[in-house]
């Protein structure tokens, strides 16, 4: 994993569990992540998103 990876999957965790973040954000976020990875992939990062205040 390249460095440019590696700082992208921190950044999409970061966004999605260390900040609060308001459902329509989150929801906005999930989606734009779902166009690039497919549905199976996105099972346990939605499952985590959806616990976030």
């Amino acid at each position: 994993m390249s460095w440019l990876q590696y700082a992208g999957v921190f950044a999409a965790f970061f966004a999605t569990h260390s900040i609060p973040v308001r459902p329509k954000n989150r929801n906005a976020i999930v989606r734009r992540i779902g166009e690039r990875y497919p549905e199976s992939a996105l099972l346990h990062l939605r499952s985590r998103v959806a616990d976030i205040p």
